[in-house]
């Protein structure tokens, strides 16, 4: 099982703007010493055109609107986690994807 992150808009994570991260174990308190922490466990993946054109098709059957979490639902695998300050739209995005995913708000 994998654990997703998706933070912005100061939902999840003090960190500015929109950070996505896969991570695994610990996520510690909601400060930069243990996001650095978890540096070594985030596992970055590029957005192809492949991916990217998925995301958009995704977004249409949901009527969502972000890119980055339509991503996230993608490379979520069956059983995994969604942490989430924005859990209606992740909702959303994982029943038109068809994934079993808990997507849990943060």
């Amino acid at each position: 099982m994998r654990v997703y992150v998706v933070a912005g808009g100061g939902g999840c994570s003090e960190a500015s703007g929109r950070s996505v991260g896969e991570i695994s174990g610990y996520l510690g308190k909601r400060t930069q010493t243990d996001l650095a922490r978890l540096l070594p466990a985030i596992d970055v993946r590029p957005i192809d055109e492949q991916l990217g054109g998925d995301a958009g098709i995704l977004i249409g059957r949901a009527r969502t609107s972000d890119p980055i979490d339509a991503t996230v639902v993608l490379i979520a695998s069956h059983g995994d986690r969604i942490l989430t300050s924005d859990a209606g739209d992740l909702k959303r995005l994982a029943a038109a994807g068809r994934k079993r995913v808990a997507v849990l708000p943060c």
